[in-house]
């Protein structure tokens, strides 16, 4: 196939024979989730505005870190993500992702259920949508969202609300541990579980009898078709995932002490992962130039390489397919040509369990900028990270 960019062919053409073989693993039933509050994972930091992926077995990881999440938003970072959803979708992984957002901010608010679209946030449903089918008239926060086939919203709020003909546990209120069904086309919403057959949910999976509180996310488990949610309390189980299956059940996997959260960890946001793609972070956010950068890719194949790509802005859509995120997806222009010139001293080798690091050194020469990296491996196995977003200072 013949490409008009020079740099991005050279990428592909050039590049390839530096990377070798990698071997392939199975995909389990894996989750995607975030966090009310920062915590850490055998030590290290995982923030409340991540995406963080868990397989059953292992720890949590980050999946999305916020530097990728940024890009999206005309690289702002993004506060806490409080509910976030993988549709499954074919092509590029960010096709895939809703979110909504803990606070209003960057023009969105709290109650917007927000897509990836054309290299930017933009409204899936607003705020005043879910005012209108839900009967509440103030403003009010989505924090728990599943979109089914169908075109069904599964959500839930992150406070009580006073609606004018939907009633929880209390006559006129809809409680924060509702769950509420949204049939595609349909003129109101509805409680399908309020918050005390939520609680009861919980007791019999847990055996406990504790009040559940605030409902924190929701999921649909791809295996039975229940529903998935996670709750507020009891805190010692504030980071399972339950299902709605049997009258209330654990699914043998996904519960607070697997993730390895050393604090505990309070889930927030929840969804079945869906969409695969080997993830790319960097140590800080922001560097001085001249000064050394760490990145890292986990989740990729083992004993793979990497290229790491640079450019000094997110493309509006991939310019050369790879699977994974979808392929490249980085401007060409004069640092991506640069990073390819420079590709034999920016490859980043993944061990047996598909990490790998780099520390390279960011030209002193910079003047205030913001770079989008990205990690490809164009040789046989033709795969891209997520891009993320690195500030530099001088």
């Amino acid at each position: 196939m013949h490409h008009s960019f020079t740099a991005a062919s050279t990428l592909v053409v050039g590049a390839a024979a530096l990377f070798l073989t990698p071997t392939s693993s199975a995909q389990t039933f894996d989750v995607y989730v975030s966090l009310s509050s920062d915590d850490t994972v055998a030590g290290a930091t995982v923030r409340d505005e991540d995406i963080l992926v868990h397989s059953d077995g292992e720890v949590a990881r980050v999946a999305l870190p916020s530097e990728a999440l940024a890009l999206w938003a005309g690289n702002a970072m993004l506060g806490d993500i409080d509910a976030f959803h993988d549709h499954g979708l074919a092509g590029p992984a960010p096709d895939s992702f809703y979110l909504s957002l803990l606070s209003n901010e960057h023009g969105f608010q709290d109650g917007d259920v927000l897509r990836f679209e054309n290299g930017t946030l933009s409204v899936f449903i607003p705020e005043a949508a879910f005012g209108v089918v839900t009967g509440v008239d103030a403003d009010l926060d989505v924090d728990a969202f599943q979109l089914d086939a169908d075109g069904t919203v599964y959500f839930s709020l992150a406070e009580d609300e006073t609606s004018t003909f939907l009633s929880g546990d209390t006559a006129g209120t809809i409680g924060d541990g509702d769950i509420l069904c949204w049939v595609a086309g349909a003129n109101a919403a509805t409680i399908i579980f309020t918050e005390s057959e939520v609680t009861a949910m919980v007791n019999q999976a847990l055996g406990n009898a504790t009040a559940s509180g605030d409902t924190k996310g929701l999921a649909r488990d791809p295996e039975t078709g229940a529903l998935l949610f996670c709750v507020q309390s009891p805190s010692s189980d504030d980071g399972t995932v339950i299902s709605t299956a049997n009258g209330g059940s654990l699914i043998g996997a996904h519960e607070e002490a697997d993730f390895g959260f050393d604090g505990g960890g309070e889930l927030d946001a929840l969804t079945v992962k869906r969409t695969s793609y080997p993830t790319l972070a960097v140590e800080v956010s922001t560097v001085t130039a001249g000064d050394d950068v760490t990145v890292e890719v986990t989740g990729a194949p083992s004993n793979s390489a990497f290229l790491l790509v640079a450019s000094t802005a997110l493309s509006t859509g991939v310019t050369i397919p790879l699977g994974g995120w979808g392929g490249l997806v980085l401007v060409d222009d004069a640092v991506l040509t640069a990073t390819l010139v420079a590709a034999p001293y920016l490859i980043i080798v993944t061990d047996a369990l598909g990490r790998g690091t780099l520390t390279t050194n960011v030209p002193a020469t910079l003047g205030p900028t913001e770079w989008v990296l990205q990690a490809i491996a164009p040789g046989p196995h033709l795969t891209s990270t997520n891009p993320l977003l690195l500030g530099v200072e001088q």
